[in-house]
């Protein structure tokens, strides 16, 4: 009447048993937990870049991640300085100015959530010291992140 089970259907009942006791252990522990969103500053440095670039970052204009478009906040200000390099000069390495290269230090206006792991700024994780891809609708650019100052502060 019944027939035996073969080791294909053995191995696909296995594979589905294992799939779904892994589903509920992963899921099982997760406690709901309520984020709010904050308001704060990140500064982002962008180096080695040329005037025309730091031109095109304006103070009120909407940033945004590079990759996926989510939307970080707005330029609240920029500060521009020489870009310095390291070469070799008689025998010695010093920070030298490079003609026509330039850094900027970008101050955004964003909302944040505080999760237990990271700050989470459009969506991703934001770190001091972390380099992120980021655009406006005028140009892109690396910035890296050097200040999350407000969230120390309790603003």
């Amino acid at each position: 009447m019944f027939g035996l089970i073969n080791i294909i259907d053995l191995l696909f009942i296995l594979i589905v048993v294992f799939a779904i006791v892994s589903g509920v252990k992963k899921f099982e522990n997760k406690i709901p937990t309520a984020e709010a969103t904050k308001e704060g500053t990140v500064t982002y440095l962008v180096t080695n870049i040329r005037k025309v670039s730091i031109d095109q970052m304006v103070p009120g204009d909407a940033l945004y991640h590079y990759d996926k478009g989510t939307y970080v906040g707005t330029i609240e200000d920029v500060k521009v300085e020489p870009f310095t390099d390291l070469v070799e000069y008689q025998g010695q390495w010093v920070d030298a100015p490079v003609p026509n290269k330039y850094q900027a230090y970008i101050k955004v206006k964003v909302d944040f959530v505080d999760s237990s792991e990271a700050y989470l700024v459009g969506g991703e994780p934001t770190r001091v010291g972390s380099e992120y891809r980021l655009k406006t609708k005028r140009n892109t650019f690396y910035g890296t992140c050097m200040d999350m100052s407000a969230f120390h502060d309790g603003k």
